[in-house]
C-alpha cells in the first residue's frame, strides 16, 4: 500500500515490519496535516490518496488514527457493528435453533405487551440478534490499567476484527518513551498492522523510515 498528498514530493509506503515517521518541524502544518488525515479517516475527500497498485483504497476502511492515547475508544461504532456481525454469524452456525426459539418468544412476549393497551401497537416481527445485541449494549470489556495497555488493546482489537490495516499515532514522542514505541512497534509487527507517526522530531527506533519536513516545509529524506 501507498499514501500520497498532493503537497508531498515522497510517497509513503507501507512495507511488512517497517514504521513510517514523518517529522513535522513546523507545528502548524503539522496539526494541518493531522486535522486532513482525520477528516480523510472519516470519509471525507481530502488532499492524501491510499492505493495499492493501481487500485485506489479508502481511508476510512482502511486506517485508523488514534487522536486521543489517554482515552482510547474501542467500542466505536465501527467495531461493534464488526462484533455483532461476528456474533451474528456464530448464532446462525451454531445456535440457530436457539435463536429462533428466542425470537418467537419474545414476539410472544411482545404481543402480549401490545394486548394490555387501549390503543393499537405495533411491531417488528422481524427481530435481527444485532438490534438485541444493540439494545443490551453488548461491547468490549477491558480493564486496562495504563495508556500503554490501551493502545495495545485496541491494535489487538483492530487485527482481530480487520478494523483497519494502518495505525496512525501523532506525537507519541511527548507521551511514550522509546521503549515503550519499540514495544508498541513490535506488537504491530506481530498484528501484520503497519504503524504510521507524525511527530515534530525524529524518534530513534529500529526498522524506521523517516520522511522530515523541515520549518520552511522543505522536505528531506
Amino acid at each position: 500500500m501507498k499514501l500520497v498528498h498532493n503537497s508531498f514530493t515522497f510517497a509513503i509506503e507501507f512495507e511488512e515490519n517497517i514504521v513510517n515517521l514523518i517529522v513535522v518541524e513546523n507545528k502548524s502544518y503539522l496539526r494541518q496535516l493531522v486535522k486532513e488525515l482525520c477528516d480523510a479517516e472519516k470519509g471525507s475527500a481530502t488532499r492524501y490518496v491510499l492505493s495499492e497498485g493501481l487500485t485506489e483504497l479508502s481511508v476510512k476502511d482502511n486506517m485508523i488514527l488514534l487522536r486521543d492515547v489517554f482515552d482510547v475508544e474501542v467500542n466505536d461504532k465501527k467495531t461493534l457493528n464488526k462484533l455483532y456481525k461476528r456474533l451474528e454469524e456464530v448464532s446462525n452456525g451454531y445456535y440457530c435453533d436457539n435463536w429462533n426459539d428466542v425470537r418467537s418468544e419474545l414476539c410472544a412476549y411482545l404481543y402480549k405487551l401490545t394486548d394490555t393497551e387501549m390503543l393499537p401497537l405495533e411491531f417488528d416481527v422481524d427481530i435481527k440478534l444485532g438490534d438485541i445485541l444493540k439494545a443490551v449494549g453488548m461491547k468490549f470489556y477491558f480493564n486496562d490499567k495504563t495508556v500503554l495497555d490501551s493502545v495495545m488493546t485496541y491494535i489487538d482489537v483492530c487485527a482481530e476484527f480487520s478494523i483497519a490495516k494502518i495505525v496512525v499515532g501523532v506525537c507519541w514522542s511527548a507521551v511514550f518513551s522509546i521503549e515503550e514505541i519499540e514495544f508498541i512497534k513490535r506488537h504491530c509487527f506481530d498484528k501484520k498492522i503497519h504503524l504510521l507517526l507524525f511527530d515534530d522530531e525524529k524518534i530513534n527506533i529500529d526498522k524506521v523510515k523517516i520522511y522530515i519536513i523541515d520549518h520552511d516545509l522543505c522536505e528531506i529524506f
